[in-house]
């Protein structure tokens, strides 16, 4: 998708949450392959984990697998 101000976004329509005026939540979402730890361990996280997904995404758009996929 495209913001207002005209740079490209990725997104996944399968699940949205707003992060509080604290920054942080605790609910488990996502898919297995790129939950980051914080979220396993099921303690409070912020957009870091955002960036720890995004990296397994470029892990998977370069070399075809997920780096953890079991």
């Amino acid at each position: 998708m495209i913001s207002e101000t005209g740079h490209i976004k990725l997104i996944d329509f399968g699940l949205a949450k707003l992060i509080g005026l604290q920054g942080r939540t605790q609910t488990p979402c996502g898919t297995a392959e790129y939950l980051a730890p914080e979220i396993v361990h099921q303690v409070p996280y912020g957009f870091e984990v955002d960036i720890w997904s995004f990296g397994i995404l470029m892990c998977e758009m370069i070399g075809g697998f997920t780096p953890f996929h079991d």
